[in-house]
């Protein structure tokens, strides 16, 4: 593995409009987006090089994904840790990896977790790693009892696109791993292809005492790039369908072209095949998170009330002077806000609210925030004006120089 340096990185092209600014934070920062959970990496790129990643098809990433090749997005474990906690968009799960993998920091998270322990007292660190788990795995989680693990595993992996065989994947966390309630399982991407291979994988998990996994589609980045010719490429190898390939070319300009889709029908053969081996089914994160590791989770998604949560687990009904606090917390004016229903309330803004920090107050106050006006990830100017001298997210001091050369 080679380890650039992101200070001597070339400048990225600064695009314009929605997600430009995430996109630049994909690019500069060690934090880039906080959605059900502080999504993080202390490196960025990742050795494997998964056929299907999205972060293969993001120009920010693409030269960085199974090319041998990652960037260090901090100078060392305790600048990393500082970007988490003077950030306002933090929360009680902090994960690491969510551009890269987690063994890629195998040795550097000894001091990781042990400042993350220190500092950030009553948090998570979710570490994901599609890599086989091996015996550090066990030493870290014996040391550090917030410690968290991820993998994800795809049926039929060389077949589907990824080198990773579930086989390994089955055998090291059988072998290595001392509490299985203490690591997330993600199903996916499950397709057409390898939906029928999925019942023997979830049995093995189940002998080994786990008692629920998440299931996964196809995601499909094309930020920047030319999104026909990506998504023409993923249907062709079989990742998605017709109809998706179709959805994805008229979705909106963001970077997620398709987000966690899957083929017409598989979801409840998929669950079936999950519960019929005695583990929970979970189709989103949030709810894993949420049920079996206690994390509180938001109400609000897309800028909408996720009725599925809001029907299935009890909201909060903080009063609205509370909510206009948190709002003034992360610089915003407010206008109005009204309470629609118990624990939804929509707010009128100087400014856009966004997803980031729409679901790191919808977490804090258990409720469902929608914003007038909304857009999904920061713009660029968002970014500058808003994001960097609120705190939103802190950048370390190097990083914070680089992105704003770029930006100019």
């Amino acid at each position: 593995m080679e380890v650039l340096d992101i200070y001597g990185r070339p400048p990225l092209h600064v695009a314009e409009g929605v997600g430009s600014g995430e996109h630049l934070l994909i690019a500069y920062s060690p934090i880039f987006k906080r959605r059900y959970a502080l999504i993080t990496d202390y490196y960025r790129g990742c050795t494997i090089g998964c056929r299907f990643c999205y972060y293969r098809f993001i120009e920010a990433t693409k030269d960085f994904i199974g090319t041998g090749k990652v960037l260090r997005m901090a100078r060392d474990a305790e600048e990393f840790i500082e970007a988490i906690e003077l950030s306002k968009i933090t929360g009680r799960l902090v994960i690491v990896g969510g551009g890269s993998d987690g063994a890629m920091i195998e040795k550097e998270l000894w001091r990781i977790a042990e400042v993350f322990g220190d500092r950030l007292r009553g948090k998570l660190l979710l570490v994901l790693r599609r890599a086989p788990f091996g015996s550090g795995v066990a030493e870290q989680m014996e040391a550090f009892e917030f410690l968290r693990y991820g993998t994800t595993i795809t049926p039929l992996g060389p077949e589907i696109g990824t080198p990773i065989r579930e086989e390994f994947q089955l055998k090291g966390l059988e072998k290595f791993v001392p509490d299985p309630s203490r690591v997330s399982v993600e199903l996916g991407p499950i397709t057409p292809k390898n939906y029928r291979q999925l019942g023997r994988v979830v049995e093995a998990l189940a002998d080994m005492g786990f008692e629920a996994v998440i299931y996964r589609g196809v995601s499909v980045g094309t930020f920047n790039l030319d999104r026909k010719a990506v998504l023409k490429m993923l249907f062709e190898h079989g990742f998605i369908t017709r109809e998706q390939y179709e959805r994805g070319l008229a979705s909106p300009g963001y970077y997620y072209s398709l987000k966690n889709e899957l083929a017409e029908g598989l979801d409840g053969i998929v669950r079936q095949a999950i519960e019929d081996a005695g583990l929970r089914a979970h189709r989103y994160s949030p709810t894993f998170y949420h049920e079996e590791w206690g994390v509180p989770i938001a109400f609000n998604r897309d800028n909408r009330v996720r009725d599925f949560l809001y029907e299935k687990y009890d909201v909060e009904n903080p009063s609205t002077a509370r909510v206009r606090r948190a709002l003034e917390r992360f610089g915003y004016e407010v206008f109005d806000i009204e309470r629609r229903e118990k624990g939804v309330f929509e707010v009128s803004l100087d400014r856009p609210l966004t997803e980031d920090i729409a679901m790191a107050i919808g977490e804090d106050l258990r409720i469902a925030l929608i914003g007038r006006p909304y857009v999904k990830s920061p713009t660029v100017e968002l970014l500058v004006d808003h994001y960097i001298p609120n705190g939103v997210v802190h950048l370390p001091e190097e990083n914070l120089r680089l992105l704003m050369e770029v930006v100019g």
